[in-house]
């Protein structure tokens, strides 16, 4: 049941490193790697850039995960997304200052804009009245072809939930390290 389960995580997360699985399952990382010893021979180790050490996946997983080219990408994530709760090192996807608007000190973990593989702002959506607003705090400006696209997946939140939603988007200057 081990295996299957770490395998099963690594379907859903990977890549990901041991301690990775260790913080998602709550386990000791000595536990998570004798697991990981014994289902290694069916995964792929791989690199990421500015990651150091292996990250595992399951080895039929690999060609999807190589691509030829890499393709623009803008998501609204919800609070407590699993790329957020799924991953021990989050700086994978944030930087520390980043982490800080996310990780909020009240035990809450914020909607988040997922730019590229990379957390670039924070979202909400709250109800004011009869009407829906949604506020966008971006931590950096996106070019033409991003903000394009931000503002495509705001019309598919729109049309996915009925609302009518008055947005609001703006720059929050984080400091950075």
């Amino acid at each position: 049941a081990q295996e299957a389960l770490m395998m099963d995580y690594l379907r859903g997360y990977g890549p990901a490193r041991e301690q990775d699985y260790a913080y998602w399952a709550g386990l000791k990382v000595s536990a998570a790697r004798k697991v990981l010893k014994r289902i290694e021979p069916g995964l792929a180790a791989v690199g990421a850039a500015g990651q150091k050490g292996k990250l595992y996946l399951p080895a039929d997983n690999l060609p999807d995960l190589v691509q030829t080219e890499e393709v623009p990408l803008v998501r609204l994530l919800p609070k407590f997304d699993a790329l957020m709760m799924g991953h021990r090192e989050k700086a994978r996807f944030m930087d520390e200052p980043t982490r800080k608007r996310v990780f909020l000190p009240t035990a809450e973990v914020s909607a988040t804009v997922l730019v590229d593989g990379r957390v670039e702002g924070v979202w909400n959506l709250k109800k004011e009245g009869e009407a829906w607003s949604l506020g966008v705090e971006l931590f950096k400006e996106l070019d033409e072809e991003h903000v394009d696209l931000l503002y495509s997946e705001i019309q598919g939140m729109k049309e996915f939930t009925g609302f009518e939603v008055t947005e609001e988007v703006s720059l929050a200057r984080l400091p950075r390290e």
